[in-house]
């Protein structure tokens, strides 16, 4: 269900941009990949109600891969609607003196769909200095909780929505959202073949729906992107 959710909205945002350059603007694409530093921002980790307070949130490293369509409509400005697998996530260190210390993981992906700006800073030469802006759409296809700490016999590994509810095959409700829409801005240099690029992206949707602790998240990303056009 989630993959034939991704597909159609992959499909919505392209296929128009398909029919404008059949009109008239140039069409190239291309393949993506790199690497994210990410994270969760806007969580209180002053709050008693996240490990007691002592809670310190550190980013993860995950990769991406995926490709984009480009449509230029003029020397400088271009539509470019991306389709990528990305991973995110955070994880949270906890404890301090004559209290449990551990970590906290959490290791999420999705498959994003961004709709982009390209904006050529340089109209000539081989070599052109660009940014990159606009919103992004997120669909969440995988999710998963690590638990290690000195207060426990092993490490608890399970899917977001697999947390066992303390009941004989009774789990408890998954605390993060399973689709995110935010925005990205970036900026890179590149030929008419290759580019590299880095990226930064923020979540609008807050991604953790646990009102017990009144916690409030949003995902993060720093990325560096290498694209090679076909």
């Amino acid at each position: 269900m989630r993959r034939a959710l991704v597909i159609s909205l992959a499909s919505l945002l392209i296929v128009p941009v398909l029919a404008v350059a059949q009109s008239g603007p140039a069409i190239s694409f291309g393949v993506m990949a790199g690497g994210a530093v990410t994270s969760f921002d806007g969580l209180n980790t002053a709050s008693k109600d996240l490990f007691n307070g002592t809670a310190t949130v550190k980013s993860r490293t995950g990769f991406l891969a995926g490709g984009y369509l480009r449509a230029s409509l003029t020397s400088m400005f271009s539509v470019q609607p991306e389709v990528y697998f990305i991973q995110k996530g955070a994880d949270i260190t906890f404890g301090g003196t004559g209290q449990a210390a551990g970590v906290f993981k959490t290791a999420m992906s999705f498959v994003e769909v961004p709709v982009l700006l390209h904006v050529n800073l340089m109209t000539t030469g081989s070599v052109r200095p660009f940014i990159v802006v606009g919103p992004s759409f997120a669909q969440r296809i995988g999710c998963s909780l690590d638990l290690s700490g000195n207060s426990l016999p092993t490490p608890l590994k399970v899917d977001c929505d697999k947390i066992p509810d303390g009941t004989a095959n009774g789990y408890q409700a998954d605390i993060y959202k399973k689709s995110d829409m935010g925005g990205i801005v970036g900026i890179g240099v590149g030929t008419s073949k290759f580019a590299v690029q880095g990226r930064y992206s923020r979540g609008f949707t807050t991604i953790n729906s646990d009102q017990s602790t009144g916690q409030k998240g949003n995902t993060t990303a720093f990325s560096l992107v290498l694209s090679i056009g076909m």
